[in-house]
């Protein structure tokens, strides 16, 4: 199914960023955040991905370097928006057709789609409801984490 080749894609893209960031001597853990993680996605969701670990580096740093290497693993259209609250590196995984959003130590994010996923787990209205909530937020153009939005 789509849903079962999206997440082998998702487990996929985490493993080849987690051994870049190996190369680049940034030991830490590389871990899916936002809906892949919250269960809110949908057909056309974006993989959020973020890197946490103890680095003096500035993180704009870091993400210019995976940049550099991320097209020899299959990653193409690279855009940095590093003029956001967050600093994000966004590809698109050539196999697998996802768009991705990389980012550092944005532990607030993973704490967030663990809550969620928390609560779609102790009841299923959470899930419809963050769903429903999410199509509207769309539909009315008021998603986008680098706007400020949800």
């Amino acid at each position: 199914s789509k849903s079962k080749n999206r997440d082998k894609a998702a487990t996929r893209i985490r493993l080849i960023l987690q051994g870049i960031m190996r190369r680049l001597q940034l030991p830490g853990e590389v871990q899916v955040f936002g809906s892949f993680r919250s269960g809110f996605r949908s057909g056309d969701s974006d993989l959020d991905v973020v890197w946490t670990g103890n680095s003096s580096t500035d993180c704009r740093n870091i993400l210019t370097k995976i940049a550099d290497e991320a097209h020899r693993y299959g990653f193409e259209q690279m855009t940095r928006i590093f003029s956001a609250a967050v600093p994000v590196l966004k590809f698109t995984d050539k196999l697998a057709k996802i768009e991705v959003d990389f980012c550092i130590n944005n532990e607030l994010g993973v704490r967030n789609s663990q809550l969620l996923s928390a609560y779609c787990k102790c009841d299923l209205r959470a899930l419809q409801l963050g769903r429903l909530v999410k199509t509207w937020a769309k539909k009315n153009e008021l998603v986008g984490t680098a706007d400020g939005c949800l």
